[in-house]
């Protein structure tokens, strides 16, 4: 007989979740992480470049020409946050960049006022001639 005030034993009705229902919940989980690891990234890389870019604006040098010269990871220290002097030393490689002439297309076999030799042409009578006439 039992007493009012013990628990009954009940059966379990709650069943265990298998195994790999749970595992799928992690894994949901971990793509929802690095989707926002990954947002995150791109807004601080954003930010980083929104900072170079105004600093660049402040020192007459082009973003477009100044990206192009440099690669954002160069600009990093080891902590992930941008290192002062890398900037400055960027800008100054894409101020001299800049202000290096355009080479110029060699000129060496042509002479002023005249075409270069021209070969003579391979016509296709010409094969028709004895070999004394050609």
């Amino acid at each position: 007989m039992t007493h009012p005030d013990e628990p009954t034993q009940q059966p379990d009705t709650i069943e265990a979740e298998p195994a790999s229902h749970e595992a799928a919940k992690y894994r949901v989980r971990l793509r929802e992480v690095e989707s926002d690891v990954e947002a995150l990234t791109a807004q601080l890389a954003a930010a980083h470049k929104g900072l170079i870019d105004y600093q660049l604006a402040t020192t007459g040098v082009k973003p477009d020409l100044f990206w192009a010269v440099t690669n954002p990871h160069d600009l990093l220290d080891d902590g992930g946050n941008l290192d002062a002097t890398q900037v400055a030393a960027a800008i100054t490689k894409a101020r001299a960049v800049a202000i290096k002439p355009a080479r110029q297309g060699g000129t060496a076999g042509l002479r002023s006022g005249s075409m270069p030799p021209q070969p003579a042409p391979n016509r296709f009578v010409d094969a028709f001639k004895p070999p004394t006439e050609r």
